[in-house]
């Protein structure tokens, strides 16, 4: 490692680039880009806890594959704040027409998915209309089964993570002081062979060992600052990664919480089904 990375700038963020210059590129020159991401787990390594990775080809493509999303008339159309869960993802099963929402009630606050396709188009009857408020709870209770486990999987997944980060920042540290102490020691034995009547030359030393010596109780001073951190973090239980399955639940339910994410994690789960 270049002694030109100093511990100061493993406390700041990383930030990883991958680029590629073409579509052909990404297509035909894959080496590349696992080269590129391994940097990630490199820089880890090094000590930097912290790695955001910036990929401008997947930025592209995630918002092209938006904007086909969000057409109307191809895609299932951009999530809206109406209450409705289903809106865009639901088709009529006679005419395979894609049901809209309409809302009823007092406060026009119900849902119901109709098929008026045939009726605005030839007169005929309507397809169907159904409310949408059982089928709505239903989806929801059909999403805590496979979005609690996953969240508990998750969380015990990046608890995992985040230990075994803490353990490669702790061995870079200690190859750190390892380092720092080999040239405290090469410093006191050059000061020790000088001449004690060359003033000058014994000054320069003598600041050299102080300078080393500096380094030294920085890097057993952070490593002790990183051991107490990870002593006071509490060893995460399992019943403790259990109650998130009724956390979930109740952040979905939370009056705040915002309908349009609520319709992209359904509409997530819709696309990987």
């Amino acid at each position: 490692m270049s002694d030109k990375i100093q511990s100061q700038h493993r406390e700041r963020k990383a930030i990883l680039y991958v680029r590629q210059s073409s579509s052909f590129q990404v297509q035909h020159n894959e080496e590349s880009r696992k080269l590129q991401y391994a940097m990630q787990q490199r820089l880890h390594n090094l000590g930097w806890e912290q790695v955001d990775v910036i990929d401008a080809w997947d930025d592209f493509e995630r918002l092209q594959e938006m904007i086909a999303s969000n057409n109307l008339h191809q895609g299932k159309g951009a999530a809206r704040k109406g209450s409705a869960l289903l809106g865009g993802l639901l088709h009529c099963r006679r005419c395979a027409q894609k049901l809209v929402v309409s809302y009823t009630g007092t406060n026009h606050d119900a849902p119901r998915y109709c098929c008026h396709r045939g009726y605005l188009d030839n007169g005929e009857a309507k397809c169907i209309s159904f409310g949408g408020v059982p089928i709505d709870r239903a989806v929801t209770e059909q999403i805590f089964r496979v979005l609690a486990p996953a969240a508990i999987e998750a969380a015990v997944f990046a608890h995992q993570q985040q230990s075994e980060q803490r353990d490669e920042v702790l061995r870079a540290l200690e190859r750190d002081l390892e380092s720092a102490r080999y040239e405290a020691a090469r410093a006191q034995r050059q000061f020790d062979a000088a001449d004690p009547e060359n003033r000058l030359v014994t000054a320069e030393l003598e600041r050299r060992w102080n300078l080393a010596l500096e380094r030294v109780a920085e890097v057993e001073s952070r490593i002790s600052r990183h051991q107490q951190q990870s002593e006071s973090d509490e060893e995460v239980q399992a019943d403790e990664f259990a109650r998130l399955a009724e956390e979930v639940e109740a952040v979905w339910n939370d009056p705040a919480a915002d309908i349009r994410m609520k319709k992209r994690i359904i509409r997530t789960f819709v696309d990987a089904g």
